[in-house]
């Protein structure tokens, strides 16, 4: 028998034209019935006290409060709803905050009934899993959320990084679009956020970072899948399984190296494709995920300043008697009106330039505003076609690596 799990949702809207107009739209979505609608913070909160409803779909510019500093005050009442924000209010740094503080999307007065319906089924999805993870006998055996770990999987997965010796050239974009590239119904992949200081995975994907890699380091050495699976993130949207960098910067020294060897090495037996963001500073961790990485995808932009940053680290890669033929390295941002073509980038690193990806301010600073990347939102663009070229290419590079013997910085052993 099928379990048919019902969503209790609450408007907190102050204009009364605007609480109906989302009333009629959530009356047109399956299973959802709405529990209240209210003018005030103070009413919503007695209302989630009451109702405990899984989704709140709350306005930004409430009279008694904040709807963001609502959040705060939910959590401590109910920890398993979801706030939706309500505001047409679309600057970058209100959602940016937004995201931050918990909410599980934004989304405009005007919204349109298939927009309102990808938010609601998002934010019921997360509150049940909430309340699986409060209870997990609550629902039967039957609520275990799917998981990369294949069944029947030849060999273990395979993990690309992504660096950039030049902050700002974009790594964290293309970690996330070049991981929904290598998706396909017979290969899962998982994202981790290596970043471990300032990673910003979770807002590239409009999600929300509960659970974070210092979830795993009291348990490392003593990891399985079903420890990695309680900490994964995974996004619906796109399909990708996240493993975030630690919430707060001073985290991040809990982590070592070593920590981080041995969780990817287990995540290659959950995930075809592990592909791991970066930070450009040569840390320990980034070593460790640069060691770890079957194939790195060296990321540079036609500046000088990012090319003389890329020969640096090339001097550096041979110092470490790592071997070249794992670099695929990846021009970004790239205008075929500037001066230095892909051609004597090679010449300057003495190494050939893989592939391009064009320039494409707009829809690339759309895509990070609004946690929609640019793979899933128009695989035709140039900018996507590019990344899948690139896919491509990590896939052919990876079957020319995958029987060679090299050297390990790090031991994935604890």
């Amino acid at each position: 028998m099928n379990l048919v799990i019902r969503t209790k949702v609450l408007i907190a809207e102050e204009n009364p034209q605007v609480a109906k107009e989302l009333e009629k739209l959530l009356n047109l979505i399956d299973n959802v019935d709405l529990v209240n609608k209210v003018g005030s913070a103070q009413e919503a909160l007695d209302s989630i006290a009451e109702n405990k409803p899984d989704v709140a779909l709350v306005d930004l510019s409430l009279p008694d409060m904040d709807g963001i500093n609502l959040i705060d005050s939910l959590r401590k009442i109910n920890t398993i709803t979801q706030v939706i924000i309500v505001s047409d209010d679309k600057d970058y740094n209100t959602m940016l905050r937004a995201i931050r503080r918990g909410a599980s999307d934004f989304i405009s007065h005007d919204v349109t009934f298939e927009e309102l319906n990808i938010a609601v089924k998002r934010a019921s999805d997360l509150a049940f899993a909430e309340k699986v993870k409060s209870d997990p006998t609550a629902f039967g055996d039957d609520t275990t959320q799917e998981t990369g770990e294949g069944e029947g999987d030849e060999g273990l997965g395979k993990i690309v990084t992504i660096y950039s010796p030049k902050g700002g050239t974009g790594v964290t974009s293309i970690a996330i679009n070049l991981a929904i590239s290598l998706l396909d119904k017979e290969a899962t992949v998982a994202v981790v956020d290596s970043s471990m200081q300032f990673g910003d995975v979770p807002i590239f994907l409009n999600e929300i970072a509960r659970y974070s890699i210092i979830d795993l380091i009291p348990r490392v050495n003593d990891l399985d899948n079903k420890i990695l699976e309680d900490v994964l993130v995974f996004h619906k949207t796109s399909g990708l399984h996240l493993l975030n960098a630690p919430p707060r910067p001073e985290l991040a020294e809990k982590v070592n190296g070593n920590h981080l060897s041995q969780i990817l090495e287990q995540m290659r037996q959950m995930f075809s494709y592990i592909v791991v963001n970066t930070s450009s500073y040569i840390s320990d961790h980034c070593l460790a995920a640069l060691d770890a990485g079957d194939v790195i995808v060296v990321v540079t932009t036609q500046e000088i300043i990012a090319i003389r940053a890329a020969r640096a680290f090339m001097e550096l890669w041979d110092g470490l008697n790592m071997s070249k033929e794992r670099l695929l390295l990846t021009l970004n941002r790239y205008d075929k009106g500037k001066n230095i073509s892909p051609e004597r980038v090679s010449e300057i690193l003495k190494h050939k330039v893989a592939g391009t990806i064009p320039l494409d301010e707009e829809r690339a600073l759309r895509a990070a505003n609004y946690g929609i990347p640019f793979m899933t939102a128009d695989k035709n663009a140039l900018i996507s076609q590019s990344v899948t070229s690139l896919a491509e290419l990590v896939r052919r590079q990876l079957a020319e690596v995958a029987e060679e013997e090299r050297f390990r910085l790090f031991s994935a052993v604890g």
